[in-house]
C-alpha cells in the first residue's frame, strides 16, 4: 500500500512554458517492493526512481566519471611520455 501525506500537489499559478516543482513524498507502507508510475493527463510518463534505482544509476554514473578521468589521465601520460622521448631524440641529434 502507497501511502502520501498530501493526496494534493498544488503547482498554483505556472506560465506556459516555464516550470514548477513540486517535492511528493511516497511511503510503502506494505511489506513487499512496489514500482510506481506516474502518468501526466495526456497519458505521458514521468520518470519517477525508487531509492535502489536511484543509488544504482547515481553509483553507474560515478564509475563512468571515474572511468573517463582515468582514461585522460592516461592519454595525458602518454602524450607526456611522446614528448619526452621526442625531446630526447633532438637532444641526440644536436650532440652530433
Amino acid at each position: 500500500m502507497i501511502s502520501t501525506d498530501d493526496p494534493l500537489i498544488d503547482f498554483g499559478p505556472v506560465i506556459y512554458g516555464e516550470q514548477a516543482t513540486r517535492v511528493l513524498k511516497l511511503k510503502n507502507d506494505g511489506a513487499l517492493s512496489t514500482k510506481v508510475y506516474v502518468k501526466t493527463r495526456d497519458g505521458q510518463n514521468i520518470p519517477f526512481f525508487n531509492q535502489d534505482e536511484l543509488n544504482r544509476k547515481l553509483e553507474e554514473q560515478l564509475l563512468k566519471a571515474q572511468q573517463e578521468e582515468q582514461d585522460k589521465k592516461e592519454v595525458n601520460e602518454e602524450e607526456q611520455k611522446e614528448g619526452q622521448e621526442i625531446a630526447a631524440q633532438d637532444d641526440v641529434a644536436f650532440e652530433e
